[in-house]
């Protein structure tokens, strides 16, 4: 024999709330609608963005050294640096590109740690390098104040020449984008 709570007079709040409204229809409708037009208006106020921007604790070194390889800028201006980041507490990871007649460095601090001490430190290690080649443009740093990043980096590669993987990687971010 089975017994329910209703059957010894007791009732759970859920049922007696649902209850309630089984028997109330208009609150029920109101009920409804409130919810309804919560969430239209909170959907007009939800921010969209395709890339969003957001801050990061980066400092960005540049450099230029005209008319040098990215071999060589990589020789002579981020392997100098990096070693010199490398041992700073402050900095969690270091990205370096090298292209011809530039250096780009990027070192991110540490989560909660001082953007602004983060970056006197870094200018300060920056400034002690003297190995640095006389043709080059004194550097440029500065914090990251937000930008945009992508989302997805891609990377083709295949048994194709030059111009078919240009084709492809258009036809790649054309369907990407759609």
């Amino acid at each position: 024999m089975k017994s329910s709570n209703k059957a010894h007079g007791h009732s759970t709040g859920l049922e007696g709330l649902l209850t309630w409204f089984a028997r109330n229809h208009v609150a029920a409708n109101l009920l409804m609608l409130a919810v309804v037009a919560t969430g239209l208006i909170v959907s007009l106020n939800i921010r969209q963005e395709i890339y969003p921007t957001f801050t990061l604790d980066v400092v960005e070194v540049s450099m230029e050294y005209r008319g040098a390889s990215p071999e060589e800028v990589e020789q002579s201006i981020i392997l100098p640096i990096e070693s010199e980041l490398r041992s700073m507490e402050i900095v969690r990871e270091i990205t370096a590109t090298a292209s011809e007649g530039n250096a780009r460095i990027q070192a991110e601090l540490i989560p909660g740690s001082d953007r602004n001490r983060g970056l006197q430190e870094i200018t300060a290690a920056i400034q002690r390098i003297n190995l640095f080649p006389e043709d080059v443009e004194p550097p440029i740093i500065a914090l990251d104040n937000g930008r945009r990043r992508g989302v997805m980096y891609l990377s083709i590669y295949g048994d194709l020449d030059a111009k078919g993987l240009v084709d492809f990687a258009r036809q790649m971010e054309e369907k990407l984008l759609s």
